[in-house]
Parts: structure tokens; C-alpha cells; sequence
């Protein structure tokens, strides 16, 4: 989202099939709010469902705003920057879920 913010995108949506719970507390755990339902719109899983819209501001909303920027112009450097701390949380992530296995190896060798 820190690429969107760069755009100058000020609020982003999410449209969700209402049957997968998970989905949408993983969304709610980043920040969305609910701002409706449709019924029986998605078709998903051989049914019709109910898809739920969520919104999350990004920053404040100001009508002087310039329209978003396309990706393109956006400096090379900001997006370097943001890959960068997303790759160094792969790289964290990788590790400790290597140390977790590790640990149950031993665990189940003992």
C-alpha cells in the first residue's frame, strides 16, 4: 500500500465473498471497514454469495489533491525503497519459520 500512497491513491476497496471468514478478518486486521453487502452477487464454489465491500483510507481526503500518479513517474528510488524493506521482511520471515522447523525436527528426533 506504500506504492498506492505514492500515487497519491487516498483510499483503496476490497470487494470479498462473505462465506470465507478468514479473508475478511485478514482484511479488517489491515486496517478495512465495511461499507456494504451485495446479495447474491459473486458466484463462487457453485453458489451464489454474498460480496462484501470494505474501504480503507490511505490518507486524509483533500479536494486540492492532485489525481493519482502513474506508476511510471513515481521516482525509481521510492519503490526500491519499498521492495527493499519488503524484501528484508521475506528474509526475516524465511528465517524464523527455518529456526520453527529446526526446533520441531529436533523436537520429533528426540
Amino acid at each position: 500500500m506504500e506504492i498506492l500512497k505514492l500515487q497519491v491513491i487516498n483510499t483503496v476497496y476490497a470487494g470479498i465473498a462473505l462465506f470465507n471468514i478468514r479473508r475478511k478478518g485478514l482484511y479488517k486486521s489491515l486496517g478495512f471497514r465495511q461499507i456494504g453487502i451485495y446479495q447474491s452477487t459473486g458466484y463462487k464454489c457453485v453458489k451464489w454469495r454474498y460480496v462484501a465491500w470494505l474501504k480503507k483510507a490511505l490518507a486524509e481526503y483533500d479536494y486540492d489533491t492532485q489525481p493519482a500518479a502513474y506508476i511510471g513517474i513515481i521516482l525509481d528510488k521510492s519503490i526500491e525503497n519499498i521492495f527493499h524493506k519488503i524484501m528484508h521482511l521475506k528474509a526475516t520471515a524465511k528465517a524464523v519459520a527455518f529456526s520453527n522447523f529446526c526446533t520441531l525436527q529436533a523436537y520429533i528426533k528426540v
